[in-house]
């Protein structure tokens, strides 16, 4: 109903990735031979996140989304609404506490993650290098 079959489906092939890698970083020694396992290991990955990204779940495909309007609302209430609500305040009930600033130095470090990997997807796009 939620695709959350899926959703621990690939959980468990990342596990398992994961623990493949981890065993080929003991066993493989030369450089070549880890270059050629890393490219199938992202390509393995890259078919993980498009299978997630395609499923019709919001709680699977939705959350880079939700991040965004998170940071949005977050950034929107610190500099524009909680100051007017501040200011209303303090001209109708200046006996009231003004409301305090969000801690906006992990929101900051998140949508500037976000602006970066978009800023990156619109260059691939505008060099025509993107994957459909």
């Amino acid at each position: 109903m939620f695709g959350i079959g899926k959703n621990v489906a690939s959980g468990v092939v990342k596990e398992g990735l994961s623990g493949v890698g981890k065993i080929l970083d003991s066993v493989i020694t030369n450089a070549e031979e880890r270059g050629k396992i890393d490219i199938e290991f992202n390509k393995l990955q890259t078919e993980i996140n498009q299978l997630e990204a395609q499923n019709s779940s919001l709680f699977v495909s939705g959350w880079r989304p939700f991040v965004g309007w998170v940071c949005g609302v977050g950034i929107g209430f610190n500099f524009v609404a909680r100051p007017l609500i501040n200011y209303l305040l303090m001209l109708f009930s200046p006996e009231t506490i003004v409301m305090p600033s969000l801690e906006m130095g992990v929101l900051s470090t998140l949508i500037t993650g976000m602006l970066g990997f978009g800023a990156i997807r619109t260059y691939e796009k505008v060099k025509n290098k993107h994957r459909n």
